[in-house]
């Protein structure tokens, strides 16, 4: 993964990655989490352009099997890569969406 680009973790980064399916990385098994959501957790707000803005992404993967919560290396189509903590969350219907997984970053 040295020769690939790291991906920079602000909401911008990320944006054109929306519906994009990710692989993961750092699991002894194949693993692919698809970017479903992103939403600036700073609501609007004025935010001081030397901090990074706040914003949560959520991510659905297969309804079958459940990522354990941790720090993931996660890599998109263009194998630009980076680390996020993700979270398994509350599913509203995960036979459906595939279990969703959050990653907030502040």
């Amino acid at each position: 993964m040295t020769d690939q680009q790291m991906i920079p973790i602000t909401q911008e980064a990320f944006n054109p990655y929306l519906g994009s399916v990710f692989s993961v990385r750092n699991i002894d098994v194949p693993f692919e989490l698809k970017l479903v959501e992103i939403e600036d957790t700073a609501k609007g707000r004025p935010w001081p352009t030397s901090l990074r803005r706040p914003f949560t992404m959520i991510f659905a993967g297969p309804p079958e099997a459940i990522l354990i919560e941790g720090l993931r290396v996660i890599a998109a189509p263009d194998g630009a890569f980076c680390e996020l903590y993700l979270i398994p969350i509350m599913t509203h219907d995960a036979a459906t969406v595939g279990q969703q997984y959050q990653a907030t970053v502040n």
